[in-house]
């Protein structure tokens, strides 16, 4: 009973042993599998989140494939990124209008100044209405002056055409 039985108990014993390293590799594979399956869409939202704070708004992310939950947290990110997008785009061309629609104002207001140092224009009332009238322009017909009493901002679109400033004595000219 000696020999046989020592070597049942060693084959058992590397059987077993076999058998747990086995099973210790493939809970590895499958937990390094799973994991990384886990891992990728947050990967893949989280490099698009800093796409996104980089300014490149066209990032998005894809369906993962993990479930409604995963999916519906990547479909509000590219809903997000479209609307910051869009406000960004907004935002441009409100600045590129709001500066064409300034120079314009300034422009006329620097030939007047210019011409009045040079002695070109001679500074009575009808130089200096003149003047105004052709920088006030902006104050009242504007679409960036609409666009900003709109918003609130009536005090920027000039004090003579805001509600904020109306009765007030206009200077002398």
């Amino acid at each position: 009973m000696g020999h046989r039985h020592t070597a049942f108990a060693r084959a058992v014993l590397t059987s077993l042993l076999i058998g747990v390293v086995a099973a210790a590799l493939t809970g590895l594979a499958v937990n390094w599998y799973v994991t990384r399956r886990g891992v990728r869409p947050v990967t893949a939202m989280a490099q698009a989140a800093s796409e996104v704070a980089e300014g490149r708004y066209a990032a998005r992310v894809g369906e993962s494939g993990l479930g409604t939950e995963f999916d519906a947290v990547g479909q509000a990110f590219n809903q997000m990124a479209r609307q910051i997008a869009a406000t960004e785009r907004t935002r441009a061309q409100i600045l590129r209008d709001l500066g064409h629609e300034l120079r314009t104002p300034l422009t006329t207001i620097r030939a007047y100044h210019e011409a009045l140092a040079d002695g070109v224009l001679t500074p009575d009332r009808t130089t200096y209405a003149t003047a105004e009238a052709g920088s006030s322009d902006w104050s009242t017909t504007s679409p960036g002056c609409r666009w900003l009493r709109s918003t609130g901002w009536t005090s920027i679109c000039g004090p003579w055409t805001s509600p904020t400033y109306s009765g007030m004595p206009r200077p002398p000219l």
